[in-house]
């Protein structure tokens, strides 16, 4: 019967990546926040916060973490619509904000996060915005509550 031993080597620490592979590092951080109580029974989108980033290469993403609070339906047939915008005037994601059920909803909030691909160094604009699509006589509102809606935008290092 042969006993095998086992090999003795060892990788030592790896202390760095190779300079052809993409970290993903996050380069630059700006958020911006609105506090502003603000009632809409329109149709058309009202921006809530606007932020911008100028991207450092044609390769960087942008990651936008988008919260709109303090969101409250006036009518239990009036519903709020929450998306955001891209300062090419292109909507890049949208959600529906609550709607109520008696007489009012309580507060609530809509998220939304994505991962863009602006491929340019120029500045980048990004709105959240809100609008009320269907009020037979009600309206929405955004920040009840003391609430506060914001967006954080992140530069991250482009990858291939």
């Amino acid at each position: 019967m042969a006993i095998i031993k086992p090999n003795n080597n060892t990788i030592s620490a790896i202390t760095a990546l190779p300079a052809a592979i993409p970290t993903g590092k996050v380069l630059q951080i700006v958020q911006a926040s609105y506090s502003t109580v603000t009632d809409t029974s329109s149709s058309s989108y009202t921006d809530i916060v606007t932020g911008s980033i100028t991207p450092s290469a044609t390769s960087s993403k942008i990651l936008f973490i988008a919260h709109a609070n303090g969101l409250l339906s006036s009518t239990n047939t009036a519903f709020g619509r929450v998306r955001v915008s891209h300062s090419s005037g292109t909507t890049i994601v949208a959600g529906a904000a609550p709607h109520g059920s008696n007489s009012t909803v309580g507060v609530g909030s809509a998220s939304i996060s994505y991962l863009d691909t602006p491929s340019s160094t120029s500045a980048v604009t990004y709105k959240i915005q809100f609008s009320c699509p269907y009020t037979p006589g009600g309206s929405v509102r955004i920040n009840d509550g003391s609430s506060l809606s914001t967006i954080t935008l992140m530069e991250i290092a482009g990858w291939l």
